[in-house]
This record gives structure tokens, sequence and C-alpha cells, in this order.
């Protein structure tokens, strides 16, 4: 993996505000370098950086890397001055070091399955819009996604939805929101999955490995009989989502309603109505709708206040608002 191929990791793992200021570094060991926020670490495999050590602020070794294009920098690390310079051409920058120790690496996951045909970042960028929701959350498992028996699991207490991904796993795990961003930033199918008694991996071919902390208290099994118990049987009115999409830019508090009369925003100063869509009576959340809709084929407005709706491979149900 060249230097340019491994910031592209980098950049995937979301940077926390409040943290110490060495866990915003570039940790480099044994050809590897690894990058955390104390919510997730990815680990990467770059084989020029055998035999160098350093811990760089974020920020500038980013700044280097990106300064030297597709080009591998030539770098000088001198630990007792904590100083380290990039080259490249003309271009020269340095920067300061952290101490190297005192940096908390993670250990490389020693056991691997493998998953292969699976369809891992497409599953969770589908997911993403009904995963957590930290301002009301009751329970912490809310905030990540579950893989449980051949299903990825996720809510964010509007929608609860449950969507096929066959990773042959013998255990159910939850994983945090960061780790989830992470793998959909990266964009690269991981091909192998570890999980270990605190911890789940995913690994690529390149040989980098992303980690995170398993989230506790698992996800109730009452929601697969909640799923099952309600089929979807009505199809999404043909238009609808695009009727939505151009509607949405005039509501002021994100909500449609629906009726005899069509759909329409909440009225205020502005407000748009589509009377081709005769509804039951019913009301959602906007964005709530929009999200389901785009991947939902079925949708029973008439089970309003808790709807089941379905599409190939996912099934869930969307909890209204009140008329």
């Amino acid at each position: 993996m060249n230097l340019k191929h491994a910031t592209r990791f980098i950049k995937a793992v979301p940077m926390m505000a409040a943290t110490m200021p060495i866990m915003k570094s570039v940790h480099v060991y044994d050809g590897r370098i690894q990058i955390g926020n104390l919510n997730v670490a990815v680990d990467i495999a770059h084989k020029p950086f055998a035999g160098m050590e350093f811990t760089a602020p974020l920020d500038q070794f980013m700044a280097a890397a990106n300064a030297c294009g597709d080009a591998e920098p030539s770098i000088a690390v001198d630990p007792e001055a904590l100083k380290m310079t990039v080259r490249h051409k003309s271009f020269k920058a340095t920067m300061p070091l952290y101490v190297h120790d005192n940096y908390p690496r993670l250990p490389a996951p020693t056991f691997s399955k493998k998953a292969e045909g699976v369809k891992i970042v497409d599953t969770l960028k589908m997911l993403k819009p009904f995963a957590g929701n930290p301002g009301v959350a009751i329970h912490h498992w809310q905030n990540g996604i579950c893989f449980r028996d051949g299903y990825a699991y996720a809510t964010n207490n509007a929608s609860v939805v449950r969507v096929e991904l066959p990773l042959g796993i013998d255990r159910e795990v939850t994983v945090n929101l960061d780790m989830i961003d992470t793998i959909t930033a990266i964009g690269e199918e991981p091909d192998a999955i570890s999980i270990d008694e605190n911890f789940v991996a995913f690994h690529y071919h390149s040989g980098a490995w992303i980690r995170c902390r398993l989230i506790e208290n698992g996800w109730p099994h009452s929601i697969d009989d909640l799923l099952n118990s309600k089929p979807a049987q009505d199809p999404v009115p043909e238009g609808l989502l695009d009727s939505l999409t151009r509607m949405a830019p005039f509501t002021k508090e994100d909500a449609v309603t629906g009726g005899p009369n069509g759909v329409s925003t909440e009225e205020h100063d502005s407000m748009a109505r589509d009377e081709d869509f005769k509804l039951p009576a019913c009301a959602y959340k906007m964005s709530e709708l929009i999200d389901v809709l785009k991947v939902a084929d079925r949708f029973d407005f008439s089970k309003y206040p808790n709807s089941p709706w379905s599409g190939p491979g996912v099934r869930g149900i969307t909890a209204g608002r009140r008329l």
C-alpha cells in the first residue's frame, strides 16, 4: 500500500474533539501505521516505513504527505530531539514528535474468519441513517449496529431496521458508530473478520485492519418477533419518494402528514402539498420517511403509528408522529 492509499484509511477515522493530544497522532512501528480515537483503531501495512519508529502529530503528518502527492517522501527521525523531517524534491517540512512509547498501541488481532462475497460496505451505508441517536438513546446498544444470525440491526428510535448480512460468525456483536463511519469512509470491502472477548476487527486484503471494543448488552430478541409479526403488504406508491424530496425544503419542523387530500408539510409561512397521493391519516418525520423510502418497496401507511416496511433483504418498522 503506497502512502497516498494509506492516508485514505487514516482520514477515515473520525477524530474526537476532546481527547489527549497523543490520540491525534500517527503511530509508526514495524512497517505499519496505527491511528485511533479511543473508539476505533486503524492499522495499515506500509513497507517503506520498515525499521522506523515515530509518533507524529496527525494534522502535520497528513499535510506533509499531501504535499508529496503520489510520491513516497524521504523521512528522517531524530528520536532524541523528538523531531522529524519530511522531504520530497524541493519540499521540506519539520515537525515535533511525541514520546513513542506513550502511544496506547493496540496489538494485531490473532484470528480472522473469511467474509468473502459479502457486501459489508453497501449494507452499512444503507443502515447508517437508522443507526444511533445519542440525544435520545435509552440503551447503550442503540448507538451501534448489531451483527447476529446472518443479519445486521440498527435503530435511531424512530425506526428499527434489519438487513440480511451473512458474515458467518457464531456470536452476536454490536459495534460502535465510529467503526461504522470508518468502514464506510474507507469504502473498500473487508475480506475477513475476527472477534475476541472484547474486540471485533475487520481485515483487508492489503494487510490493514480496523478494530473497536464491543458494545456490551446485546439487542433484545423481541425485536425479531416484532419485525416478523408485521410483514409489510402495501407497495410504496410510485413517485412518492420524489414528491417528498421536492416538498422537504418547505417543512419547518421536518414533518409530513398524509390523508385523503394528499400529503403535505405542516402549515406555516411556507408549505407544500401533493394531492396525487391519497393516504390514510398519518404523520411522520419527513427526513426519516425519505430515508426509509430509499430502500423500501413496501410500506404500510394503514398501520400507522407503527408502520412496517420492507425492501430487498431489508425489513423495518417506523414510528409516526402525533397527528
